[in-house]
Order: structure tokens, then sequence, then C-alpha cells
């Protein structure tokens, strides 16, 4: 056979092959188009030749079923377990597929990796977005971890100093926790980490704190008050008590509080100090005198707080010389008592209510201006007594713990002139059972006590009060 025909025969088989081959890599790569590479695994779910779609399903499915996968964390003698879902880690299965997904370029057949991808086993993990930071922060919080270094402190407690000891804080590396999520998301199984991580020291430590305290209480001394004829010490202990801490470059700070100065003097100085101021009382008809008026004594509790807190930050010797307490007389007040209204509480326009009798009085200081019958509170649920001010004014309220019931010519009443302390009583006409009053409780009732706490006045009686007494006049409640 000729060199020619062998030639001839040489290229047409070579061409035939190539042909052969062309039609093979074509025919592969248009029945892949769109379709998962071979031999690829997610999660542990095989979806190798699978239709986009048909993956994305199975692959959304397992990322449902992984949300609940546990991961174990530990550090030291700590250990703790949570859920992906309970992490915050949220799948991503769109970047995970498209890692599978064949090129949509017809001759990609043509290079080498497209055939090393297509007979390769591929172990694809799961996608997964989650913020480092937050991360970390749900782990230390699982395991009970101290992140912050924390300084020693100095506390007053249970009657004498205290230190709370610093504590060094940890810095967990987020290396072992994204190991771990990956672990989990590629195997579709549960994953341990062993948590790595640095310490640091407070700034504070309980051996600064301890000189501190020690030096505090080396420095304070007693200190000793006098009154006429009464002695009073305040111990270095009870100073203690009075002394606010803060941390200041490096140290603990301290500084004597005039605030918890003036308490303790209120409570355990002025209480022995101060006399209360009784008025002198006298009944209208009789004119008898019922009661002597006494001067009351109060402590100056302000200007003695400023006394010894200069003393502690002097640290002055009072053993020879002990501070002063001063006080200002309180003089007594005289008070007319009348057979069923008390008079002159105030100068103005006030309500007199008394329980006993079932009257309301209309008062001007001394002076009595009308009288009108009540219902008060029965004994289940009695009108409390004391002082108290209109709060506001409601042409026709609803009672809150009785919907069914309207109350007209509604007159709150609250504790303290600005409307605080209110507890929902007040002053009303007769109860209506509707909310156009064609319904109500019958006026027989007035003059005993059969009301759920609130104070119920004859009609004349509510419309003078609701007309003629402004938000914050006075209303004395007593038996």
């Amino acid at each position: 056979m000729s060199r020619k025909r062998v030639g001839l025969i040489a290229l047409f088989s070579f061409t035939a092959v190539l042909s052969l081959v062309a039609a093979l890599g074509a025919i592969t790569s248009m029945n892949f188009s769109g379709k998962v590479l071979p031999r690829t695994m997610v999660a542990g779910v095989d979806i190798g030749g699978l239709p986009y779609t048909t993956a994305q399903q199975r692959v959304q499915l397992k990322a449902g079923e992984l949300s609940g996968l546990q991961l174990s964390f530990s550090l030291n003698d700590k250990s703790a377990s949570a859920s992906l879902d309970e992490l915050g880690v949220k799948v991503d299965e769109q970047s995970t597929l498209s890692q599978a997904i064949r090129s949509p370029n017809s001759f990609d057949w043509l290079a080498p990796k497209y055939w090393r991808s297509m007979f390769s086993s591929k172990i694809l993990g799961l996608s997964y977005s989650a913020d480092p930071s937050i991360l970390r922060q749900k782990v230390e919080t699982l395991l009970g971890i101290t992140t912050a270094a924390q300084d020693a402190e100095i506390n007053f407690t249970d009657g004498q100093l205290v230190i709370r000891e610093g504590q060094k804080g940890i810095s967990i590396s987020d290396v072992a926790i994204d190991g771990a999520i990956k672990t989990a998301l590629a195997t579709g199984s549960p994953a341990q980490a062993k948590l790595e991580y640095t310490e640091s020291a407070p700034i504070i430590t309980t051996e600064i704190a301890t000189q501190i305290k020690t030096e505090i209480e080396q420095k304070f001394i007693p200190i000793y008050l006098k009154f006429e004829d009464k002695n009073f010490t305040i111990s270095p202990n009870n100073q203690f008590s009075f002394l606010d801490f803060s941390p200041v470059n490096g140290r603990i700070s301290y500084q004597v509080s005039q605030t918890k100065v003036s308490n303790y003097l209120s409570s355990a100085i002025a209480t022995k100090v101060n006399i209360k101021m009784l008025p002198k009382t006298t009944l209208f008809d009789t004119q008898q005198v019922t009661q002597e008026g006494r001067d009351g004594r109060e402590t100056d509790t302000a200007r003695l707080a400023k006394d010894v807190t200069r003393t502690i930050t002097e640290r002055a010797d009072t053993s020879n010389s002990p501070l002063a307490i001063n006080t200002r007389t309180i003089p007594f007040t005289e008070k007319v008592v009348y057979p069923d209204f008390v008079a002159g509480l105030w100068p103005g326009l006030y309500i007199d209510i008394n329980l006993t009798k079932q009257r309301l009085f209309i008062m001007v200081g001394n002076t009595r201006q009308a009288e009108y019958m009540i219902s008060s509170g029965k004994r289940g649920t009695p009108t409390p007594s004391g002082v108290f001010y209109i709060k506001n004014k409601i042409p026709l309220a609803q009672s809150r713990l009785f919907p069914g019931i309207w109350m007209e010519k509604w007159n709150a009443l609250a504790r303290t002139p600005d409307g605080g302390g209110y507890q929902g009583y007040g002053l009303h006409r007769v109860p209506c059972f509707d909310s156009r009053c064609n319904s109500r409780e019958p006026s027989s009732h007035l003059g005993r006590p059969v009301s759920h706490g609130c104070v119920r006045i004859e009609d004349a009686g509510a419309d003078w009060v609701y007309d003629n007494a402004p938000v914050g006049t006075p209303v004395n409640i007593h038996l």
C-alpha cells in the first residue's frame, strides 16, 4: 500500500475519532445542561445529575432538617449544646448549589477540568451566613463565660466593707466555632468543638482592692456629736456606709456621699432629737381645750450632713469638741374641732367628710358652707381615710371594677396635690346601671355605708362639688 494511501486512511481515522469525541462531548454537555454535576453530595444528600429544581428542593429539605442539629462546645471543664437555629445560623442553599451546577458554556467540555469535575466525587457543605461576634456571644452565654475581665470592687454589705474579687476575662477563638458549623453542614451529623481561648487580666486586682480596703479601715475614726444632754457617736463602720466607690486609673477611688450621710442622720439621730408638734385643740361648741399645744423641734439635717461630710473628708478629731446638732422650733398651731366636721384645716375651700356621720361638709377655712348626705364604703370595701385632693373630673365615668356601673359627676381622689397616689377612689352621684342613667341605685341607700369604697353624694351635693370644687381641692376624710 502506498504511503499516500496510508496517510489518507490515518487522517480519515483521526477525523472520525475526533468527530466522535466531539459528538460525545457535546451530547454530554447538553445532557447535563442545567443539572447538577454527577457524583455530587451536599450534607450527605446525593444530588448528582438531578435537575436544578429537584436538587434545590432536596437541599432545602435537608437544610430544614439541619436547623435542629445539635452542636456541642467544650471549654476546659464546661460544656454546652445548641442547635444551628438557636445559634442563628442561616443556610444559603443558592450559594451551595451554584458550586454544583454545570457552566452554561456549550464548549466547556473541551477543557480537561470539565471531565475531571464530571467523574470526580464532590462532597459539598451547605454554605451559611452568621455574624461571628453574635455566634461567639451566644456560645459564651451557653457556657456561662465572662468575656471581659472584671475589676475587683469594694462594697459596703451587711454592715461591713467587703471585696468582690477580680476575675480574668476569656476571649474565645472563632475558628473552632466556624469549623464545627461547617462540619455539621457538610456531613449532616452533630459536631463537637473544643474551643480555644486567650485570657485577659483585670486592671484592678483583688490585691489592689484589699490594699485600699485596709487603707480605709486605718484612716477612719469615730465622730462625736452632742445636743443638750444627748451624746451620739458615728463609728467608722457606720461611716463606711457613706462611701461611693469608683475605678480611677487602675485604683479604687472613694468619696463621701452627702445624701447617704443625710439619710443616716435622719434615721439614727434626728428621730432621737426631734419632737412632734402638737396643735392646741379646742371644741367649737364649749370652747373646751382638749389638748394643750406643744412646740415641735426638728433637726437641721442638711446642715449637720455638711458638717459630718467635712469632718470625714478632713479626718478631723471630734473627741474633745463634738459636732453641735442644730435644731429649729416648729411653733404649735391651733385647731378648732367641731362636733361633726373639722374646721380650719386650710384657709380656703376644702371638703370635710365624716364617715361615722355619713355627711359631707363644704368648708371655707373655719366656716361651714353646706352639708350633704353621703354613702361611703361598706365593711368589706371601706372608704380610706386621710387627706386627698381632687385629681380630675368626668361628667359620666364607667367603673373599672364593675363595667356595668356608671358614675355621674365623677371627681377622682389622689393622695398628693399633683395627682399622685391615685387608688381608684372618687366622689360622685348615686351610681347608674346604664350609660343614659335610665336606671339608678335607690337614693334610700344614702346615709349608710354600702358603696365599694367611693363616696356617693346626694344629687345636690354632687352637683355642687362637681361645679364648684376645682381640681386640686383638698378633701379630708375621717371617722
